[in-house]
């Protein structure tokens, strides 16, 4: 599975990732923070004239970002527990906001397939039965329950 999302990574997300960074004015700083967090939270409050901390321009910013979630290892998905609850609030633009938004959802969407389908598997109950049998059986049942469906749009 590993090997798969791997694969799934280097082809078809990074180079977004790649297009999407080089399109934007963020500092290297910034997107390490999204880079490291797998959870974020985007809140609108009170408008402020001031700099944006993903840019760091001169922006009307009334929007913060919340960063969170435990550190994982990106390629072996293994769970960091070292500062498991620190959380990073920054303030940003419209653009930036925007921009976070979908570069977080691609930069940690392996992550949360493979957690999804460690939670499938692990609930599966048919511990016993032949790996190929297993993932075909599982891979129907969600097909059927419209999983794959559901997660593509989350």
């Amino acid at each position: 599975m590993l090997t798969s999302l791997r694969h799934l990574e280097n082809h078809i997300i990074q180079p977004r990732l790649e297009n999407l960074f080089s399109r934007s004015r963020w500092r290297e700083r910034y997107k390490e923070r999204v880079d490291s967090y797998p959870d974020v939270r985007i809140f609108c409050d009170a408008p402020e004239d001031r700099f944006c901390q993903a840019c760091e321009l001169h922006r009307y910013c009334k929007y913060t970002v919340v960063l969170s979630g435990k550190l994982y290892d990106t390629n072996t998905m293994e769970i960091d527990d070292f500062m498991s609850h620190d959380k990073q609030r920054l303030k940003v633009g419209i653009v930036c906001r925007n921009r976070t938004e979908v570069y977080h959802k691609l930069k940690h969407f392996k992550y949360k397939l493979y957690q999804d389908c460690c939670t499938v598997m692990k609930d599966d109950g048919f511990q016993d039965e032949p790996l190929k049998d297993r993932v075909d059986r599982v891979f129907s049942q969600l097909e059927e329950d419209g999983w794959i469906r559901k997660v593509k749009w989350n």
